[in-house]
């Protein structure tokens, strides 16, 4: 499965920190004005994300990011 996690602060970066352990997620694509610092010591399995520049006050950037293959949107803005 393809998530697309909205927002990689501190709560998103927890969210992808325990996707990034499951088995059952192929893909995980951050969004966030600015890239998170996922150190690799910390989170396995970082070939599974990516990331994408976000604005999350732009409803049509928003709206174009969202509208994605991804399986699931978590929205941690």
């Amino acid at each position: 499965m393809k998530v697309l996690v909205l927002g990689c602060g501190m709560q998103g970066r927890a969210v992808i920190f325990d996707l990034l352990k499951s088995d059952m997620i192929t893909e995980i694509v951050g969004a966030d004005m600015v890239e998170p610092p996922l150190d690799p010591s910390i989170y396995s399995h970082l070939d599974k994300f990516s990331f994408v520049k976000i604005d999350g006050n732009d409803r049509a950037d928003l709206s174009e990011k969202m509208d994605c293959d991804a399986d699931i949107i978590v929205d941690m803005l």
